[in-house]
């Protein structure tokens, strides 16, 4: 034990004790592992091992694997660019221009195994693609172009709405696409309410759409000119709806994005399609993981971008020409609020809001039903054929006898077991 030290006479000095600690130790001999963290370790993007925070299935669509795909000749089936007045039967692919928009707006799903193929190949349908072509030729106000696609799981609902945007690029388009509306209920982005708006806005999610937006519709957007007066443009020279965007979405996202759609409803030059992928995600969540001030759950169509959809898709706001589509997924729930929309059959009398759901329901009214079948026999020839040409197939020749043994597997040609038949061995 440690003792005061003895004063001295004639001094007066205070008695104080002088303690030891373990934390003195500690800050003597300081861990190297305390030591400031390289700032480079905080930087965003690929890591230094030169791998990706995704995972590959989810990105192989987008990566670059198809470089190593064997080329086709140049005279080959599927070489020749999907257009309006492409015959059915026959393998296409997708032009140059059309799939660099729809690289960024996030057309393409995981399922379609275009990382496969050298060029970007689509099965012109009788069923699906015709009407669908006719329909982006038209030009029709919005609201008489209302569409639902329908199909069981792996047909080719999202193909459907792929080459509809291919479609509507060729023709002149701007395209607004919402791939994956989960991010808009699963509490992954903020909600806000907005007096101005009168809903909740969503300002990440606006922030990147709007950048998707403007970078895949470029040059249309540059022709058109601002006609209206905008809040959050006030004091700024914007001339056309890219400087619009480019100068509003990170002043005020939510408020850019109704402005840039309340431009687009006035004028009568540009024609614009407007989608979304997995519509039935609403269906499944009715309400948003998000939380209004109050602690309350919110209502998906008192978000912004679910409700600007449902808007468009009810009719009750339309583009001067245009058209809406949205398809519906096998990977979320499907309960009678969509199908009793579309007047496909009737909503229990006393069900709740989790199986049917009135308000969504109404936004389905009048809406047209393109639904997705099986391949045929010949088209799953055609697409078998084309797939052994790009040596997808391991056979070395197509016999009657694997066609048909294929197309029995695949549950009578449904197109994604069709292609997971024939490649896996290499997926």
């Amino acid at each position: 034990m440690l003792r005061a030290a003895r004063p001295r006479v004639g001094v007066s000095v205070a008695r104080t004790w002088k303690s030891f600690h373990v934390s003195s130790a500690v800050y003597a001999f300081r861990k190297k592992s305390q030591e400031p963290a390289d700032p480079s370790i905080f930087k965003r993007g690929t890591p230094k091992n030169k791998g990706w925070v995704d995972s590959f299935e989810d990105t192989a669509a987008y990566s670059r694997l198809r470089a190593k795909a064997p080329k086709l000749p140049e005279d080959a089936p599927g070489k020749e660019p999907l257009s309006a007045n492409s015959a059915p039967g026959q393998v296409y692919c997708i032009p140059d221009k059309a799939d660099a928009v729809l690289r960024v707006i996030g057309s393409y799903r995981r399922n379609q195994k275009y990382e496969l193929f050298a060029d970007r190949p689509t099965l012109v349908r009788e069923s699906t693609t015709v009407p669908v072509a006719n329909m982006i030729k038209g030009l029709k106000p919005s609201k008489d172009n209302r569409v639902c696609v329908l199909g069981p799981l792996g047909v080719g609902k999202s193909t459907t709405l792929t080459q509809a945007h291919a479609l509507a690029v060729e023709q002149g388009y701007i395209v607004l696409h919402v791939p994956r509306p989960i991010e808009l209920v699963n509490g992954t982005t903020d909600a806000v309410y907005d007096d101005s708006l009168g809903h909740f806005a969503q300002p990440m999610y606006a922030r990147r759409w709007l950048a998707r937006i403007a970078r895949a519709n470029r040059e249309m957007l540059s022709t058109l000119p601002v006609t209206m007066e905008h809040k959050v443009t006030a004091g700024s020279k914007t001339q056309n709806l890219y400087e619009l965007i480019t100068q509003g979405r990170r002043k005020g996202p939510a408020q850019t994005l109704a402005a840039l759609v309340a431009e687009l409803e006035a004028q009568t030059t540009a024609p614009v399609l407007f989608t979304m992928d997995d519509i039935n995600v609403f269906a499944d969540h009715i309400y948003s993981e998000n939380r209004s001030t109050s602690n309350m759950p919110i209502y998906h169509g008192d978000l912004q971008v679910p409700h600007l959809f449902l808007e468009f898709l009810a009719g009750k706001r339309t583009f001067a020409k245009g058209a809406v589509m949205a398809a519906v997924s096998g990977s979320h729930r499907m309960n009678e609020t969509i199908l009793a929309g579309l007047s496909l059959t009737q909503p229990s009398p006393y069900a709740k809001i989790d199986r049917y759901d009135p308000n969504l329901a109404a936004s389905f009214r009048g809406v047209g039903v393109l639904e997705v079948p099986r391949y045929s026999a010949e088209e799953a020839r055609a697409s078998l054929e084309y797939w052994h040409q790009a040596q997808v197939i391991p056979e070395e020749i197509l016999t009657e006898s694997y066609i048909s043994q294929k197309y029995f597997v695949s549950g009578n040609g449904n197109p994604r077991e069709l292609l997971r038949a024939c490649t896996e061995l290499y997926v």
